[in-house]
C-alpha cells in the first residue's frame, strides 16, 4: 500500500490532549462537513494536475461508511441515523439507497450484505462466509469495532505515523493488541523507517491509514478529514 508521510522526529513528546474517539457520532458530523465541501475537498485550490480527481462523497458512501462503524452498543442504525448527517436525504429515502447498496454486493460478488432488523440496518458477512469463518476462527463472536479500536484509529487518522509505543501514551495504556486487529482488518498498515541502522538495531515500525480506510470514508488521503482546532497542526 502507498503511503508517504513524513517520518516524524524520533523522540516526538506526546500532545497534551488526545483526539477524540472516532466514534458514530464523531464520523456523522465529518460526513455532514464533507457534504457541505465541494467535492469532499476543505477548500485549498489545486489544479488538475496536481491532484488527482476524487468522486464526491456521495450518500450511499455515507451510509455505507456509517453502518461499517456501526453503533457502540451493536444495535442496527435507524433510518433517522443513517440520514441524519446527509443533506437532502430524508430517512425514507434509506431504503432505495440501502438496496443500491446490496445490489452493488451482489454484482460485485461481495463477502457483505446489509440486513433490517430491529428497526434498523446493519452490515454483516453473508451467511455462507460466517460458517466459514466460525470454521477458521471457531466460533467466534461476531464483533464491531470496539469504541477502544476506534479511539486508536483516530489518533493515527490525524497524527500518523506512530509507533505502537506514541499511540500507547496518547491513550495511556498499550495498544498492540487492537493495532494488530485494526492491521488484520486492513484500516492500519505497517511502514518501517528505512533510514540507515546500525548492525543488530530493528528499523522503527510505524502505523498509518490504508488506501480501505481511505475508501470506507470517501476521502482521497488522510488530509481530507475535517480538523477541529486542536487537530489544525497535527
Amino acid at each position: 500500500m502507498a503511503h508517504s508521510p513524513t517520518t516524524p522526529a524520533p523522540s516526538t513528546p506526546a500532545p497534551k490532549n488526545p483526539s477524540p474517539k472516532f466514534s458514530l457520532a464523531r464520523l456523522s458530523t465529518a460526513f455532514a462537513k464533507l457534504m457541505t465541501s465541494p467535492n469532499g475537498k476543505s477548500g485549498e485550490s489545486e489544479t488538475a494536475e496536481s491532484q488527482p480527481q476524487v468522486a464526491r462523497v456521495s450518500p450511499k458512501m455515507i451510509v455505507e461508511g456509517l453502518l461499517f462503524v456501526g453503533d457502540e452498543q451493536r444495535k442496527p442504525l435507524t433510518s433517522e441515523t443513517l440520514a441524519g448527517p446527509i443533506r437532502d436525504v430524508s430517512p425514507e429515502e434509506i431504503e432505495n439507497l440501502v438496496k443500491e447498496l446490496n445490489d452493488d454486493y451482489t454484482a460485485s460478488n461481495s463477502a457483505y450484505e446489509i440486513v433490517s432488523s430491529g428497526g434498523g440496518y446493519s452490515l454483516q458477512l453473508r451467511e455462507p462466509l460466517v460458517r466459514l469463518r466460525d470454521r477458521f476462527y471457531g466460533e467466534v463472536r461476531e464483533t464491531k469495532l470496539t469504541p477502544a479500536a476506534l479511539e486508536v484509529l483516530s489518533i493515527v487518522a490525524y497524527r500518523q505515523p506512530l509507533t505502537a509505543d506514541a499511540i500507547g501514551k496518547l491513550r495511556g495504556t498499550k495498544s498492540q493488541a487492537i493495532l494488530a486487529n485494526l492491521v488484520r482488518r486492513e484500516l492500519l498498515g505497517v511502514q518501517s523507517d528505512t533510514a540507515e541502522l546500525p548492525v543488530g538495531v530493528r528499523p522503527t515500525r510505524q502505523y498509518v491509514t490504508t488506501v480501505r480506510f481511505n475508501r470506507l470514508f470517501g476521502i482521497a488521503s488522510p488530509e481530507e478529514l475535517p480538523r477541529s482546532a486542536e487537530h489544525a497542526d497535527s
